[in-house]
C-alpha cells in the first residue's frame, strides 16, 4: 500500500522534485550537461538526440497510459528542445508533443533552446508561443525558466549546477 512521505531532501536544493522533464538536444555534450543539471535539481529526465525518436516513444507511452500500467512519472510535464534538431525542428516537435499530450488531458510546458541568437530568429521562435532561451545560457537562467509555473519556489536559494 503506497504511503505519502515528504521528500528526503529540502525543496530549495531540489526545486524540480516531482517533475519529469524530457530533453531533445542533438549535441551530446550539451544534452548530458543539461540532463545532469535537471537531475541535480530533482527532476526525472529522459533525453533524445532527435525529435523523431522522441515522437516514436511517445506514441508507445501514450498507448500504455490508457491501460493505467504506465507510471505517472513516465510522461513529461516539461519538454526542453533544441530548435535545430536533425529532421523536424524544435517548434514542430514541441507542438506535436504538446498536442498529443493535450489530447490525453495532460498539460505540457515547453522551452525552446537555440544557438541562433539573431534578433529575427529569436523573435520568430518567441512568436511560436513557447518560452525561448538562447544558448549559451547559465544554469540559473534555465532553472528560472523551469520555475516560472511554480512561483512558490522561485525565491528560494538554489545550487548552481
Amino acid at each position: 500500500m503506497p504511503s505519502s512521505q515528504a521528500p528526503p531532501f529540502p525543496a530549495a536544493s531540489h526545486p524540480l522534485a516531482g517533475r519529469t522533464v524530457w530533453l531533445a538536444e542533438d549535441d551530446l555534450i550539451l544534452r548530458r550537461a543539461i540532463a545532469e543539471m535537471l537531475h541535480s535539481w530533482g527532476a526525472a529526465t529522459r533525453s533524445w538526440h532527435d525529435g523523431e525518436g522522441l515522437l516514436d516513444e511517445l506514441s508507445d507511452l501514450l498507448s500504455g497510459h490508457r491501460s493505467e500500467s504506465l507510471s505517472a512519472t513516465a510522461l513529461p510535464d516539461t519538454l526542453i528542445s533544441d530548435h535545430r534538431l536533425p529532421g523536424i525542428n524544435g517548434v514542430q516537435l514541441v507542438d506535436a508533443v504538446q498536442t498529443q499530450l493535450q489530447e490525453h488531458g495532460l498539460p505540457l510546458r515547453c522551452l525552446l533552446i537555440s544557438g541562433d541568437t539573431a534578433p529575427a530568429e529569436i523573435a520568430q521562435l518567441s512568436a511560436s508561443g513557447h518560452d525561448v532561451l538562447a544558448k549559451p545560457f547559465r544554469s540559473e537562467r534555465l532553472l528560472e525558466h523551469l520555475l516560472r509555473d511554480r512561483p512558490e519556489l522561485r525565491d528560494q536559494p538554489t545550487r548552481a549546477a
